[in-house]
């Protein structure tokens, strides 16, 4: 009996130790979980830290020259649409870049053919800030055809292969727009299919301006004093063959003629003098102020002469108006 008790009291024993040997393997494996927890939380948080830090230099915006680099790549490789190439030709308007803007409005035109490109085209102005030795030698000869007012050989340099180049359009439908800055000269170019016109800006004021088209041609040589054209001048117009219509020369003053003008009119040249005040000093014949007529100017001979009617002479003044010179704007 005694026996039989102490077996059964060594049994609960070895069952009351292994239960709390599994209680604290129980508890080890809830620290090892905690833990590996907590681990699992720290590495997470670096995670996300270093996704961040990705994510954000990935959304940081490109630099200009970064997205023309990468259009032009994606341009090279042919995965370009229509729209691709309006927003190229904007990246390079905001860079400044005048040229690659108006090659690539002209490369979506060839692609894709609308009024809008040509518009475009046709307003934007290029820019030539240093000549090269061709377009010099254009220049020089334009300004020794003005000089000498031979307006058929300007008209045959204007209409020839080597100015269209240098300044016309890449096809008849666009206008072609140049600035030149060539020393102290400024050229402004206008050219297309059906008009040119040549404009140039010298020191202190001075300016010429020829136009011609498929009637004939405008030359003038002035100058322009805010905004208003004072001092010696001379006007010329030419029919289509370049025959002298009319030519005036004189000097302006105050917004009228002062001095001597002389006038090639239908193949007569008349001359007529001008007080300061701006009225005439020509001699009036009684039978000419009895149709209420103005003398003006003369031929050599006096048996021709220009007038103005309905005036009188101590009111009447040859305005600058009355010559219907250009409207001159500088770019």
């Amino acid at each position: 009996m005694r026996r039989k008790s102490i077996l059964i009291l060594v049994t609960m024993t070895v069952m009351l130790f292994l239960s709390g040997c599994g209680d604290v393997q129980a508890g080890e494996q809830a620290i090892d979980t905690e833990m590996t927890r907590e681990e699992s939380s720290d590495t997470a948080v670096e995670d996300t830290n270093a996704t961040s830090e990705v994510q954000s230099t990935e959304q940081a915006p490109l630099t200009l020259e970064e997205q023309i680099a990468e259009q032009e790549f994606r341009m090279g490789q042919g995965l370009f649409a229509e729209a691709d190439y309006a927003a190229l030709a904007k990246l390079y308007e905001q860079a400044g870049a005048q040229e690659a803007q108006r090659a690539t409005i002209y490369r979506a035109l060839r692609l894709y053919p609308s009024e809008d490109y040509i518009a475009m085209l046709s307003e934007m102005l290029r820019r030539v800030s240093e000549p090269d030795e061709e377009m010099q030698g254009v220049l020089a000869e334009l300004e020794g055809y003005w000089a000498d007012e031979d307006m058929g050989s300007l008209k045959s340099l204007i209409n020839g292969e080597k100015w269209k180049l240098l300044f016309g359009g890449e096809l008849e439908v666009i206008t072609g727009r140049t600035l030149v800055l060539n020393g102290e000269v400024r050229y402004q170019v206008v050219s297309d299919a059906l008009e040119t016109r040549v404009t140039a800006f010298y020191p202190e004021g001075k300016v010429k301006d020829y136009i011609t088209n498929a009637e004939g041609s405008k030359y003038l040589d002035a100058t322009l004093k805010d905004g208003s054209y004072e001092g010696d001048f001379t006007y010329v117009f030419l029919d289509s063959a370049d025959k002298v219509q009319s030519r005036y020369e004189g000097t302006l003053q105050g917004g009228h003629c002062v001095g001597e003008l002389t006038i090639l009119s239908g193949g007569t040249t008349y001359s007529g003098e001008f007080d300061e005040d701006g009225t005439t000093k020509e001699k009036q014949i009684e039978k000419v102020t009895k149709k209420n007529r103005l003398i003006y100017a003369y031929n050599a001979k006096k048996t021709k002469y220009l007038y103005e009617t309905d005036v009188k002479a101590s009111d009447w003044t040859l305005a600058v108006e009355q010559f219907a010179f250009p409207i001159i704007e500088e770019w």
